[in-house]
């Protein structure tokens, strides 16, 4: 598989296992539901999870596919898109 920039990349995981799965047991644990977590994501093995939770949040260099799926798109990571939404959700 090929990442940004043409770099490759790959992905191991167990077949049963899923972020979205992780997710939902771990917002279990904690006394809440899948649909009051927010994921952030940009490539294809974060589709699931970003369809899957309350708030799907897609990186401004993310695939269109995720893109499409997420609830919101913030920007590029190069321009510090996550530490800019997380400072506003504080500030909110």
């Amino acid at each position: 598989m090929l990442g940004e920039n043409n770099q490759p990349y790959l992905d191991i995981t167990q077949g049963d296992v899923t972020k979205l799965i992780g997710s939902i047991a771990w917002a279990g644990l904690n006394g809440f539901g899948v649909e009051e977590v927010a994921a952030f994501g940009d490539s294809e093995n974060d589709l699931e999870i970003l369809g899957g939770v309350g708030l799907g949040i897609a990186m401004g260099n993310a695939i269109e596919e995720v893109k499409k799926v997420a609830k919101i798109v913030i920007k590029h990571t190069d321009e510090d898109g996550l530490a800019q939404f997380i400072e506003k959700l504080i500030k909110f």
